[in-house]
């Protein structure tokens, strides 16, 4: 009689060492004494065996319904966010949208190239952009911005960046670093200071009242306090200052701060990314202010948009 197949011992299996124990204790010999015996016990493990892979396969499955859930939760928050950015496969992120900006406070995120001017904010810096690809990457300390396709305009605090493709743009709390090139000529960004001492106010919203009703007339001091409105509105809104800026070039054309006007709108326009209208600003200014000492920078930005602004957009 040839030896039969052995068991090996499972601590799942007692159904099978019982058996095995039976079978051991009828002849004493170590093995299966009939067929019987040895086929019951060998249709009890395949039992077993199918339950444990079909238990297997419910674990895979479960496992992969929870990588597919997630996967389309970020897809789903993407897409809440609107077609100008998308998640990167893998990569959380936690971001809003507030207005018409996108808010990314963590993680990755791809912006594509879009027909109307988006912004997306980080902690660190403000990204301006339209036809454009590129993935920003947000930590605790620090953003990362690499470009894939045209530009974009980076902007912190009062410094501004145009990253183009293949250029990666770095920034924290305090500064750039890394690739992207300057935009602005600091010296526009000099502004002359204008006060009108009757509407110096605690209140901000009793001070920008008083200077409307001063603005409402057509004196020297009106044009001085529609300029300070567009001042003041700089720091919250670039479209409410140019606004402002614009306002005053049409009530005030030879005015004594028309150029300074068409400075800021240009400054703001840049600022924001729209640089094919910051260019036909320059060009504006340039067509009557030619002889101002701002002249000079005002050439040199308008040389810096045409290389990007012209051709591209």
């Amino acid at each position: 009689m040839s030896e039969p197949k052995r068991i090996v011992d499972d601590e799942n299996a007692e159904a099978e060492r019982a058996l095995l124990r039976e079978a051991l204790d009828s002849n004493g010999s170590g093995y299966l004494p009939t067929e019987a015996k040895w086929r019951a016990l060998e249709n009890r493990a395949q039992r077993e065996t199918v339950l444990f892979a079909t238990g297997m396969k419910w674990a895979a499955v479960a496992a992969c319904t929870v990588v597919v859930a997630s996967v389309g939760w970020w897809g789903w928050q993407s897409r809440a966010l609107g077609p100008a950015v998308a998640a990167v496969k893998g990569a959380p992120f936690k971001a809003e949208r507030q207005g018409d900006r996108i808010v990314l406070h963590q993680g990755k995120l791809e912006g594509q190239p879009v027909d109307t001017l988006t912004q997306l904010l980080t902690p660190h810096m403000t990204v301006a952009w339209k036809a454009a690809r590129f993935l920003a990457f947000v930590t605790p300390e620090r953003t990362v911005l690499s470009v894939d396709e045209g530009y974009v305009v980076a902007r912190r605090g009062e410094t501004e960046r145009l990253v183009s493709k293949g250029e990666q743009l770095t920034a924290t709390a305090t500064a750039f670093s890394g690739g992207g090139s300057e935009l602005i000529p600091g010296g526009l960004k000099q502004m002359p200071e204008v006060q009108d001492e009757r509407c110096q106010q605690t209140n901000v919203e009793e001070a920008a009242r008083c200077l409307a009703e001063v603005a409402a007339g057509s004196d020297l001091a009106a044009q001085n306090a529609l300029f300070e409105l567009a001042l003041r509105s700089r720091g919250q809104s670039s479209d409410a200052a140019i606004a402002q800026w614009r306002e005053y070039l049409r009530r005030f054309p030879d005015g004594v701060l028309a150029p300074e006007a068409h400075v800021g709108i240009a400054v703001e326009l840049t600022s924001s990314g729209r640089l094919t209208e910051a260019l036909q600003e320059t060009q504006r200014y340039l067509a009557k202010w030619s002889d101002e000492p701002s002249a000079r920078e005002v050439v040199e930005l308008r040389t810096r948009l045409e290389t990007w602004a012209g051709p591209r957009q």
